[in-house]
């Protein structure tokens, strides 16, 4: 199956996630905080997963149970993400108690 006709065959049960940092400057010098967050693909609409400046294993779990209790993936059947580091800890559960099939590593071209 081609990319566009898996978006397409399942456009209102995917969501997508990635991280991004930001440096903030605070009195100890520059700090790089990473932000989590999900975007529901058909709504658009982003949740923030979550924010550390120390991102770990445990950090990551606690996100996934976060987000999975939240309104942000109760419609989502497939999360994808372009870093398979993200879904190696995510798919931890599989999503605690959710049948959410993680995608990892996924080329985008159509």
């Amino acid at each position: 199956m081609s990319w566009s006709t898996f978006i397409k065959a399942h456009w209102g049960a995917i969501a997508a996630t990635d991280l991004f940092t930001v440096e903030v400057l605070s009195p100890f010098g520059l700090i790089r905080y990473h932000v989590m967050f999900v975007i529901d693909i058909a709504t658009r609409r982003v949740c923030l997963g979550g924010i550390t400046s120390a991102p770990n294993g445990d950090w990551m779990k606690q996100v996934a149970r976060n987000l999975t209790a939240t309104f942000a993936l109760q419609r989502v059947i497939y999360l994808v993400t372009i870093r398979p580091q993200l879904s190696s800890v995510v798919v931890v559960g599989p999503l605690y108690g959710r049948d959410i099939t993680v995608h990892a590593g996924l080329n985008f071209s159509m």
